[in-house]
Formats: C-alpha cells, structure tokens, sequence
C-alpha cells in the first residue's frame, strides 16, 4: 500500500511538472510572438519613414529655391541643378531623364538677369511640355479626334490591364464621357468578358443600369472566349460601339496573356480588322513599374492608348514623361476619383503645370 502511494505521489509530481512546463512553453511562445510583432512593427516604421523621405514633395530641394528667393543669396547654378534633380527623382522621374531635364532648365534660365521662383516653375513647365510634345502622336487635339470611332459600321473597343488598376471603373466613366460630356448618339453596348472575376461582371452590370446602357452578360459557366464570339455574331450589326472588357492579367504569366491575345485576336478575325481603339489601363501610383508592364503587354498586343488611373492619389506625375521617353503610344485620358466624370481628356499643359504647381504649393496632383 505504500508503494502504491509513492507512485501516485510520483505521478502527481510529474503531472505537476508537465503542467508548470506547459504553462512556461505558453509564456515562451507568446514572448515569441510579442517579439516577432515588435520587429515587424520596427520594419513597418522604418518602411514608412522611408516612404515619407521619398515623397515629401518639398524636400531640401525645394527649400533651397524658397529660401534662395526669400534671402537674396548669392545664386549657384549647379546647387539649384542638383536639386531640381532631386525634385523630379522624388516625383518619380527616371535618373537620365532627371538628369537631362535639369540640365535643360539650367540652360534655359543661365541667361536671365532677373531669376524668381514663378520664372523657374514657368521654365520647368515648358521644358516637360516641350519633352512631351515632341511625340506628333500626342499632339494637344481633343480626345474625340482621338478616339477612333467609325460612322458606318460598328467600332469596337478593347480594354485591357492588371488587376486593381480601374478598368471596369474606366468603361463607365467612358461611357459617361461620350454620352454627358461630348453628347455623343452612338448606340453603345458593354461586354462583361471578364469571367473570372463574378465581382467584375456584377460591378459592370450595376454600371451599366446607372448609365442607362445595354449589357452583354456571359452564360451559366460561359468561358471569355465563347461570351466574344458570341456577341459579335448576335451584336455587332445592332450597336454602333462595343466595348469589351477584360480579365486582369499578371503580365509575367505567359499562359494569362496567351488568352488574352487570343481574345484581341478573335475580334480581329471576325471583324477583318483590329478593334478601332485598344486601351491600355496604368495605375499612376505604380511610377516607374508601369513600364514594365506597358514592355510585357506590347510583346502580345497592339495599344493604342494608354489611360492613367488614380491620379487624385499619387506624387509620382514622372510615370508620363517616362513612358513618353520610351513609348510613342499616346496617353488619351486620365482618371482621378469615384464618379463618373471623374475623367479628364489629356493634357500635357495642363498636366505639366499641376504637377509643377503641387510641387511649390507642397500639394498632390489634384485636377481642378
């Protein structure tokens, strides 16, 4: 009997301990974690001052104009070059193209006698229109001689990008812009071709009510590819604009953008010609990476416009001249807000000269 209460004291013991163990595990594990949440939340704080150096519009460089105008100091050339470089490196403007605008300001306003700050915003401004507009294909014309629109047969429209950039948003305020804007009488019908997404199809069909716009919607598990062909045969002599949306691809996935040729092909065949306008959407706030998408996407497709998106929400306005340096294909809109006339058609003056404005004024880029 007392070897049996030794071992159920034994037992009781070691229960005991497993228990105090378990408990000190738990503590261990927690600390872990707490530790593991401490340095994520260093990194993420070490992440955002970095991201709030980079886009501080006004920097050192900008106090350097200020408080040159404002203290009569003695003027030095090539400490106002470095840092309008540095102004445009902020906003997102490539190095040579920084580099080479910079150096074009600096020889525009060497000769002046009698230099201010409004002298030097007026000369930034004309140095990126002049850059920009030295592409004929974008020449300052309305967006309505832009867009090819056909007066004797359907024109069809094709709207491509990666997720997330607006393009479904896009379409409506398209649409809204050919109806209300330009009051345009085209009979238009919209083509719910991204089927991947039930949330994109449900997003156009709730647009187009409000536009008080015809809608092809695909079938019960009906595929892109089967939803096109089958419009163009039962719609296109029906309508007088069709425009077609797409899935949002990944442009380093090869088999995502093989269909999406293969939907801009389809069209092509059954039309005997390529649709009268292929858009192109870019996310503004992307910057820089926007032209590797735009290199990816010409690989597969023709564009023959590009639309920038989301420009009431970015500081990085060298995504245009960027893509001007590298690309001939001409920006006909940008898109800045919810509504639907939140859409502006593109203009290099004026985009030119808010971004210079918002840089002095310390604002964003906000159309007016």
């Amino acid at each position: 009997m007392e070897e049996f209460y030794t071992f159920e004291e034994e037992l009781q013991q070691t229960l005991n301990q497993g228990e105090e163990l378990l408990k000190n595990l738990k503590i261990f594990i927690k600390q872990i974690k707490i530790q593991q949440l401490l340095k994520q939340t260093v990194n993420l704080l070490e992440s955002l001052n970095v991201l709030i150096e980079k886009y501080e519009p006004t920097s050192r460089a900008f106090e350097y104009i200020t408080n040159f105008f404002s203290t009569g100091s003695s003027f030095n050339l090539t400490q106002l070059q470095n840092n309008i470089f540095e102004l445009l490196i902020k906003l997102d403007f490539k190095v040579e193209l920084s580099k080479l605008l910079s150096e074009k300001l600096i020889n525009s306003i060497q000769s002046e006698e009698n230099l201010s700050q409004k002298l030097i915003q007026e000369k930034l401004i004309s140095e990126l229109v002049s850059f920009f507009s030295s592409n004929s294909e974008n020449k300052l014309s309305s967006s309505t001689e832009l867009l090819q629109i056909n007066s004797n047969q359907c024109s069809i429209f094709f709207v491509v990008g990666s997720n997330g950039v607006g393009k479904t948003s896009f379409i409506s305020k398209l649409v809204y812009y050919l109806k209300e804007m330009k009051n345009k009488k085209e009979k238009i019908l919209l083509v719910a071709s991204d089927t991947f997404r039930a949330g994109a199809i449900d997003q156009l069909d709730i647009l187009a009510k409000k536009l008080n716009v015809d809608i092809q919607l695909p079938k019960e598990s009906e595929k892109s590819n089967s939803l096109i062909y089958r419009t163009l045969k039962e719609k296109l002599d029906k309508y007088d604009l069709i425009i077609f949306d797409s899935s949002g691809r990944q442009y380093n996935n090869q088999n995502l953008m093989a269909e999406l040729q293969k939907q801009h092909s389809l069209i092509s065949k059954f039309i005997k010609r390529p649709p009268e306008e292929t858009f192109l959407i870019l996310d503004s706030t992307l910057g820089i990476y926007s032209h590797t998408e735009l290199e990816k996407l010409l690989n597969s497709l023709s564009i023959t416009s590009i639309v920038l998106t989301k420009m009431d929400n970015t500081t990085r306005g060298g995504v245009i001249y960027n893509l001007r340096e590298k690309f001939s294909i001409p920006i006909k809109f940008i898109c800045f807000g919810e509504k639907f006339s939140d859409i502006k058609e593109f203009n290099i003056l004026q985009i030119s000269s808010q971004l210079i404005d918002a840089i002095f004024s310390n604002h964003k880029i906000l159309p007016n």
